[in-house]
């Protein structure tokens, strides 16, 4: 299934590239008795593709190959609880940051909500994130920007709240399902909305169990 959007992306000594998406998707994480925010991970994918161009340390050699495929994703993004629209799928509505590292007043004090990768980890000099609910879970995500190695990017995507996952905040609480983890999701979330379920995760000695909810006719 194709997904909606294009992912604008340039790298020093390389033409722009506008590529298609491989995946687009949201997905909202709490970790129960450790924070009173939320975690935000939007997830932006480009499809994968081959660009020829000149290396630039050995410009008399042939061109080679360099393999294109950036993901712009949110993974320090914290949301405080009231912060939240509802308790419905709609809980992101109007909801983004704006960060400027390059001003004295945040660098290097300011951890970067997101980050692209493309073969390394590069966190934002600056950029934007907006989110806008186009209904039934599905969002218009438009993120823009500029990171650390200057690389530039523009993504206009649609993307789905793909899940929303509560986690008891202490190791040993999180090693069997507990009502407690259930009652706050139902304290942020209306459960009629979300299939859920509870899931182990990790190895047979290291593991936990995850709540994790799933949005009801989201369209993915």
């Amino acid at each position: 299934m194709s997904i909606e959007g294009k992912f604008r992306f340039q790298m020093e000594d390389l033409p722009e590239q506008v590529l298609d998406l491989a995946r687009a998707e949201i997905v909202i994480f709490k970790s129960v008795g450790n924070s009173d925010a939320f975690g935000v991970n939007v997830q932006l994918e480009a499809e994968a593709r081959t660009v020829m161009a000149p290396d630039p340390d050995y410009p008399e050699e042939p061109p080679i190959d360099y393999r294109i495929a950036p993901v712009f994703f949110t993974e320090w993004w914290d949301v405080a609880q009231g912060d939240l629209r509802s308790r419905g799928l709609d809980a992101l509505d109007g909801l983004g940051f704006e960060v400027d590292a390059t001003r004295a007043d945040q660098a290097p004090y300011v951890q970067s909500p997101a980050a692209v990768y493309q073969d390394s980890y590069a966190g934002l000099n600056r950029g934007t994130l907006t989110l806008r609910h186009r209904g039934a879970g599905v969002y218009d995500a438009q993120a823009r920007g500029e990171t650390e190695f200057r690389w530039t990017f523009a993504v206009e995507a649609v993307a789905p709240l793909a899940r929303v996952v509560f986690r008891a905040g202490l190791t040993d609480d999180a090693r069997a399902p507990s009502d407690a983890v259930a009652q706050e999701f139902e304290r942020h979330f209306d459960p009629a909305l979300f299939a859920v379920e509870w899931l182990r995760r990790g190895s047979d000695e290291h593991f936990w169990y995850d709540y994790v909810a799933t949005p009801l006719g989201s369209g993915q």
